[in-house]
């Protein structure tokens, strides 16, 4: 494990200058359609240090389906920290094309600047990166990262995101996804209405963006602490779908949390603002999750009963298949 101290400043002033007139080629981020390209620039400052060019996208057309309102652009700003941390690896540590990127954990910090911030007319964001944990195997060959990224707008620090990935050879993850298929082709597909592990009532969903990817019927446990809702996979996205996936995709079943956070704290208006937002959120997958099963979504508020004054909800989420894990996270919201 190779670990090299890093200080990331919280000014974007000091970095250098970057451009932002055309986006970095599609294969450094994995990604077949050109408009799902967001980086605009890449540049090495030190041996772990990295800047980098983005912008947000205002006229992709499923990613505006998916906002609650103009400046929900959390999703976006998310998809540009994994798209930097590939691109990075790929550009700069020697990491081959086809490599298979397996996130693990992140973690998400917003500033105040990202829910006031007019994201129309400040586009772009300025990223500085440092990877100062480092895994190779005996050939060299990098298999595994921690990274954390500063993200500025118009020389603001708008949000901090940090993750770790594991980075295998694509032999080896067909490999292993082939014998995880046929294990869990042995599960019997779920019949009839979906049941939550509680008991509860059905609710309407109330989703603010136009193409929820929640199911519109979600339950509630007695006492509105627990609640249940699936996941609606859409292979035909070409967001989430751009390219051939033999598993959901990591970024939906983070949307779906996301999402299902957001609607459960709309429904505690003494602890959230009509439009909730997340201020923090830590992410971790478990499993894959097959596109040809059911995913369950079961979330609990762990402290509703906080003071009055302190508008503030914290949403554990967990998302599962089969009965087992696949991702959870805890949001913060306000």
């Amino acid at each position: 494990m190779d670990s090299t101290a890093s200080s990331i400043s919280t000014s974007g002033s000091a970095l250098p200058a970057i451009e932002f007139k055309r986006t970095i080629p599609r294969e450094l981020t994995h990604k077949r359609r050109i408009e799902n390209v967001y980086l605009t620039a890449l540049d090495r400052l030190s041996d772990s240090e990295f800047v980098c060019g983005a912008f947000v996208p205002h006229s992709n057309a499923y990613l505006n389906a998916m906002r609650a309102y103009p400046n929900d652009v959390m999703l976006s700003v998310l998809e540009v920290g994994r798209q930097m941390a590939i691109a990075l690896c790929h550009e700069y540590l020697s990491v081959e094309r086809g490599s298979v990127f397996i996130m693990n954990t992140m973690q998400f910090e917003i500033a105040p600047a990202f829910h006031t911030l007019d994201w129309i007319r400040n586009d772009t964001l300025l990223g500085r990166m440092a990877i100062p944990h480092r895994a190779h195997d005996a050939d060299g060959n990098l298999r595994s990262a921690f990274g954390s990224i500063v993200f500025f707008a118009d020389d603001v620090m708008v949000f901090k995101q940090s993750s770790d990935w594991a980075i295998w050879p694509l032999d080896h993850y067909r490999r292993f996804r082939r014998i995880i298929r046929e294990k869990n082709a042995r599960n019997p597909k779920p019949v009839g209405e979906y049941v939550p592990p509680f008991a509860g009532f059905k609710m309407n969903s109330s989703a603010l963006s136009k193409a929820s990817v929640l199911s519109d019927v979600l339950w509630a446990g007695f006492g509105n602490t627990s609640f249940a809702a699936s996941l609606q996979v859409d292979t035909t996205d070409a967001f989430f779908f751009d390219h051939d996936n033999d598993h959901v995709p990591g970024m939906l079943v983070l949307e779906g949390m996301r999402e299902f956070a957001v609607d459960i704290a709309s429904r505690f208006p003494t602890f959230c603002n009509e439009l909730p937002k997340i201020t923090a959120l830590t992410l971790s997958f478990k499993n894959f999750a097959e596109l040809d099963y059911g995913v369950e979504l079961l979330a609990q508020v762990v402290d509703q009963g906080r003071p009055e004054n302190e508008r503030r909800l914290h949403v554990h989420v967990d998302t599962r298949q089969f009965g087992r894990p696949v991702a959870h996270g805890s949001f913060v919201l306000e």
